[in-house]
This record gives C-alpha cells, structure tokens and sequence, in this order.
C-alpha cells in the first residue's frame, strides 16, 4: 500500500504534458527509479461490443446527416412546407450531436483499447 501506489493509481490514464513541473515532494525524480506497472486493464464486454458497434453507428449518423442537409438545401423547402423545414433543422442539430457524442466515445475506446494490446 502506501502513498505511492495511491499516486500511481490516480494518475493512471491521465497525461501530462511534458512541460508541466513536477511537484516537489522531496522525493526522487519518477525517472530515477521504474514506476510499478500498472496492472494491465481488459475492455469490459460493453466496450468491446460498443468498439464493433460504434462504427455502424457513425456510419448511419453520418447518412442522416447527409440526407437532411440534402433536404434542406432544398431552396423551395422553407416556403413550401415550413414545418418540415423546422423539423429537419432541429432533427439534424440533434443527429450532429449525436454523431460527436459516438465519434468521441469510439475514439476514447480505441486509446484505451491500444493501451490494453500495447
């Protein structure tokens, strides 16, 4: 136990930037002596099944995006039907974020998955 390992473990995962000075704790430099090795994390199930899925679901995001911003760039749209055109802005406002909101959980996945494999 100790103070160390609770360093090591609240630290992990979360880089600093190289520039960032150490806190002086009158301890030695971390490079002076190897660091425990972390113990080595597994992608839970819902991870795993989430980094195969992920990819269908961006892939269908981006689909609706393009088939609603085609439907807005309809130059007639607003004046024939304004309600649809409020629709579709809203629904691609909502599918946009949606689309982020899987682009970043994929990629924060994949890190995670590329420290797992090393």
């Amino acid at each position: 136990g100790g103070y160390s390992d609770m360093v090591s473990q609240r630290g992990h995962g979360v880089r600093a930037p190289e520039t960032a000075p150490r806190p002086e704790r009158g301890d030695k430099p971390a490079t002076a002596r190897p660091a425990p090795a972390a113990p080595r994390q597994k992608l839970s199930f819902k991870q795993k099944h989430a980094l195969e899925t992920l990819p269908k679901e961006i892939a269908r995001l981006e689909a609706e995006v393009a088939r609603l911003n085609e439907t807005l760039a309809d130059p007639n749209l607003y004046g024939r039907d304004p309600e649809a055109f409020s629709k579709a802005s809203r629904k691609l406002a909502e599918t946009q974020a949606a689309l982020a909101r899987a682009e970043d959980q994929w990629l924060e996945l994949e890190e995670l998955r590329e420290q797992v494999e090393g």
